[in-house]
């Protein structure tokens, strides 16, 4: 179910509805995004859920043992002091715990890779077994859709928490706002504080807000489709030939490449604010 089918228009649509028809509580608005983006992420890559559960539930005990207790004006300093100093051992865990997800699906096919080569530069002889793994995982392991700004915004979370910047909320808030389908693939990263409050307004949307979102959605399916897939199929082109393509060509590739990414990224931004409004967000 990508952005720019008519499957998730009609989705959205369905979702905006119910969530304006059912009461104006917030844990059912909450219920109610955390089954939707459930859905949304089963129709891509379901087998992935259980994991993006987990990590979540971990940010957020994470987040809520980061989060600077109220002032007391009887604790000791050098009470005080070792409060911070293990915050800070736990915020480099959680941290490091977060960038070992994302580098463990990305990049181990790479470091395998560079083991082997290493091992086969001192040694003169081949590593195949690391080589052997490598291609294993680069054949069966696929990486989960939005892992990048998953891992990007809990480290977020995890920072303004150690700060003193974020409301302490239940797991089911901090899940539906992990989770929250129109931004989970590609972001933007939003901060906690922000996505909560919004959930509280009871108003729907004004009519302004929904025609600024319908042109944000068309702006962004322009560079989605027209624009930034047409341009993979350039950048196709010029990298599946390259040993017949000349300099000027892969030069074009190059540059083709950049604006294809921009326009991705930017396309599914637009496309993301502009579904936002319609769940008064």
């Amino acid at each position: 179910m990508s952005f720019n089918s008519p499957f998730y228009a009609l989705f959205l649509l369905i979702v905006a509805v119910i969530y304006w028809a059912i009461p104006a509580q917030i844990e059912l608005r909450l219920l109610l995004i955390l089954a939707s983006s459930l859905i949304f992420y089963s129709s891509l890559q379901w087998y992935y859920i259980p994991l993006f559960l987990v990590i979540t539930a971990i940010n957020w005990q994470l987040g809520k043992s980061l989060t600077p207790p109220k002032s007391n004006s009887s604790t000791p300093a050098n009470q005080n002091h070792q409060n911070h100093q293990r915050k800070k051992i736990l915020l480099g865990l959680g941290i490091a715990l977060n960038i070992l997800v994302l580098v463990g699906f990305k990049y181990i096919p790479f470091f395998l890779g560079a083991i082997a080569n290493l091992y086969q530069q001192f040694t003169g002889f081949p590593l195949e077994v690391t080589q052997n793994s490598s291609q294993w995982v680069m054949d069966n392991l696929v990486v989960p859709l939005g892992i990048s700004f998953f891992t990007f915004e809990s480290i977020a979370y995890l920072v303004d928490s150690f700060k003193g910047q974020v409301s302490s909320g239940s797991l089911l808030q901090f899940t539906a706002y992990k989770l929250f389908f129109p931004k989970f693939i590609s972001g933007p990263i939003t901060p906690y504080d922000d996505f909560y409050r919004q959930v509280k307004q009871q108003s729907p949307p004004q009519l302004y807000q929904l025609s600024e979102a319908v042109w944000l959605i068309a702006i962004g399916i322009i560079k989605k489709a027209l624009l930034a897939d047409r341009l993979g199929i350039l950048v196709d082109l010029c990298f599946s030939n390259a040993e017949r393509a000349g300099s000027v060509d892969l030069w074009l590739g190059i540059v083709a490449y950049g604006f294809q990414l921009y326009l991705d990224f930017s396309g599914y931004v637009n496309m993301a604010r502009g579904e936002c409004p319609a769940l008064g967000l």
